[in-house]
């Protein structure tokens, strides 16, 4: 039940104490970036681009000005990219700008290279990735423009974030930029604000990237036709699952325990959830854990031990071997990357 208002009068009470009990609010608070650039982009026809980012990267793109045809690797039909519309773009998906032209792609990285040369450094001859992307992007043939505004965002792998990762497929939303036109304008525009002190800037940039996904996919969450991850989220029972197993990871999630929250057969729930997801309840159950080990490996002095009994594995040797499964590496290993000189043992002593 709500808080009681005192007799003087209502109190301001934190709004997480009133928090609904939703998976998607759960996962619009997983949202969380590491690094975030926000520019502009001016095409003009006939031109085609090919895109790429880093496996821990995916771009935000508002078609500001024009319309253009965008190609993915793997994907038959195009899509159409007009004014108004927003384009989400996951990780690992090259993709290609097009515009009265879709053979010989330009490789955006050779077309940035030429274009900000001499301007990546700033006035201590650092490298500045905030001047350079700072710049208003201009290449093509002299035709028809297409204007686009980007956030190229870096997902922070230390923290678990199943809405970014379930991102399996583009995500085209007709409109959206027209309906949230005043915020995205005034969002890019504080980023032009923010380059002008030239210091600071990547924790607003982060900031301001991380609300842009956060109203997006909450849109793509409720519209239909989207990745198996987001169409789960409208089974209500799967929803339920979802949301239970963020909140406490470390729980013994059997077959069984799922089973009886969602009243339905082992069977009959496994089917559910692995036709609402793509994915068994299991490898989700073991993504949400190692996950959460990758935080706490590097932001707390807990040992190996602490964290395998935190997140539900009978033994370190168990977690061990699942930790190194997920991620290829071991969880000692991370930890001496993050802190290669940091005493673990010290730190639990004097904790």
């Amino acid at each position: 039940m709500p808080p009681t208002p005192s007799p003087a009068g209502p109190s301001l009470v934190n709004p997480a104490k009133f928090r609904p009990p939703a998976p998607l609010d759960d996962l619009l608070r997983s949202i969380r970036l590491s690094g975030a650039v926000l520019c502009h982009s001016h095409m003009s026809a006939p031109v085609c681009v090919s895109v790429a980012y880093e496996a821990d990267s995916l771009a935000f793109y508002e078609a500001v000005e024009g319309h253009c045809e965008v190609r993915f690797d793997g994907m038959t039909e195009p899509m159409t990219f007009e004014h108004g519309d927003v384009l989400i773009v996951p990780r690992n998906l090259r993709h290609r700008f097009c515009i009265e032209s879709d053979t010989n792609p330009l490789d955006l990285r050779d077309v940035l290279a030429s274009l900000v040369d001499g301007e990546m450094t700033d006035e201590n001859d650092m490298v500045s990735l905030t001047r350079a992307f700072g710049m208003h992007i201009a290449f093509g043939g002299g035709g028809t423009p297409f204007v686009m505004r980007m956030v190229l965002a870096w997902v922070d792998d230390r923290v678990p974030g199943p809405l970014l990762d379930g991102l399996y497929r583009p995500v085209l939303l007709k409109g959206f930029g027209r309906q949230h036109s005043a915020l995205l304008s005034a969002i890019f525009e504080e980023a032009d604000t923010q380059r002008e002190s030239n210091f600071l800037t990547q924790p607003v940039f982060i900031r301001l990237g991380e609300a842009l996904f956060a109203l997006a996919l909450k849109e793509a969450a409720l519209r239909d036709n989207f990745s198996p991850f987001y169409e789960g989220l409208s089974d209500p029972l799967v929803a339920k699952l979802i949301g239970m197993i963020l909140r406490d990871p470390g729980h013994d999630w059997t077959l069984d325990a799922l089973s009886r929250a969602t009243g339905l057969s082992r069977s009959a729930m496994s089917w559910r959830f692995r036709t609402a997801l793509g994915m068994s309840p299991g490898r989700f159950v073991t993504h949400t854990r190692m996950s959460a080990a990758q935080i706490m490996l590097t932001s707390t002095n807990h040992s190996i031990v602490q964290i395998a009994e935190q997140l539900g594995y009978s033994s370190e040797a168990a977690f061990n071997r699942g930790f190194r499964k997920w991620s290829g590496t071991t969880p000692g290993k991370v930890r001496v990357k993050n802190y290669p000189t940091r005493d673990f043992a010290r730190d639990r002593r004097s904790a």
